[in-house]
């Protein structure tokens, strides 16, 4: 069973499906892909694009056309000019307006900087937070939203997968359809109301270069064309076959890696394959432990003492921050972040974490008063 079937990346999905495609054939296996924006996966020949999908792929449900017009719950709201982009500020104005409310945005520094501009309560999310300050924090808009207590969020896209929560309103800056409809999964979720609104806008900075900003401008263009309304099955699976056709097959398997599997020749290069089968590029980030709380500054002065055994390690799994490679590297140049043991780093002064936005790299030469004492 594949949970959330979206996330698939573009750029492995032609050996993830190859693989999915042999376990029925060859070993009796049944796959299950579950997600409220089903990707288009069924093959695909046309010209210049040769897309081998998965044969025989078939609806569990009766009519998920009908059932979907059925339970919508959304209104989607695309205003006028939506591709000229807003202001934070003008931004911030309009979602001061409503009492709860969720924005979603596409980049960390602009859930900061929108988050500035909002009225004082308003809640941050982003993973410059740690597991541990995330869980927290969406324990307590919870609690709020059962309370009827005004509850105002600004978050990048984190909230759109295995993050249960029902706001009246939602705000998602412009972006592939698939995230515009998981962003309206947190909309009037539980169904209280007769439509929650959703509101598509554009930012004022661009999406990540990539495979974000393409689907961004894709996202962009069938807004207004998509047919049977943008969030409904038919105008996802558009998305989808535009997407990958777009990215073509060379992209579909960027790391080459079905070469390394070629089975007409009798050649399996297993081990070449692995290394290069990475979802999570951990060449890219780098991890420090954050003294988020007691428990996450007790946690970096017993690292600080002492060998980091198993058990110690795995706790502080929920204390540790995900950074840019350069970034970290950076950090670690000027002292603001520690390797306390081999490729253990720890945060340094206690500044460089904000109970509110998490993790502050641009504070990394200051220090908290207690720090400059004795």
């Amino acid at each position: 069973m594949l949970d959330e079937a979206q996330l698939l990346p573009p750029e492995f999905l032609r050996p993830i499906l190859r693989v999915l495609a042999e376990l029925p054939k060859q070993y009796g296996v049944s796959i299950l892909l579950s997600t409220a924006t089903q990707p288009a996966l069924a093959p695909r020949r046309e010209p210049g694009f040769d897309f081998h999908g998965l044969e025989a792929v078939d609806e569990i449900i009766e009519d998920p056309d009908q059932l979907s017009e059925k339970l919508e719950r959304v209104e989607v709201r695309i205003p006028k000019g939506v591709n000229t982009p807003c202001t934070w500020e003008d931004l911030a104005r309009e979602l001061a307006g409503h009492p709860c409310v969720l924005c979603i945005v596409n980049r960390r520094d602009d859930c900061r900087q929108l988050w500035s501009l909002m009225p004082k309560g308003t809640v941050h999310l982003s993973a410059l937070m740690c597991g541990a300050h995330r869980s927290r924090r969406i324990a307590d808009i919870r609690r709020r939203l059962r309370s009827g207590e005004p509850t105002r969020v600004v978050s990048t896209q984190l909230v759109e997968a295995g993050v249960d929560l029902d706001f009246p309103v939602v705000y998602r800056a412009m972006a592939g359809l698939d995230s515009v409809a998981q962003a309206a999964g947190r909309c009037n979720r539980e169904g209280l109301l007769v439509r929650g609104k959703l509101t598509v806008f554009t930012p004022p900075s661009r999406p990540p270069p990539g495979l974000l900003r393409q689907a961004a401008e894709l996202g962009s263009r069938m807004l207004a064309e998509a047919p049977g309304g943008p969030l409904s099955p038919q105008a996802v699976a558009l998305f989808f076959r535009e997407l990958y056709w777009l990215q073509g097959e060379e992209r579909l398997d960027a790391k080459h890696i079905l070469s390394d599997l070629n089975d007409d020749a009798c050649r399996f290069s297993f081990r070449t394959a692995a290394a290069k089968f990475r979802l999570i590029d951990e060449t890219q980030q780098a991890p420090v432990l954050v003294r988020y709380g007691e428990e996450g500054a007790g946690l970096v002065a017993q690292f600080m003492r002492a060998e980091p055994e198993r058990w110690l390690l795995r706790k502080a799994q929920r204390y540790v921050v995900n950074l840019p490679r350069r970034l970290h590297q950076r950090l670690c140049a000027d002292g603001a972040i520690h390797e306390v043991h081999p490729g253990l780093f720890v945060q340094g002064h206690g500044a460089l974490y904000d109970d509110n936005l998490g993790f502050c790299p641009d504070k990394s030469i200051i220090y908290d008063p207690d720090e400059l004492i004795g």
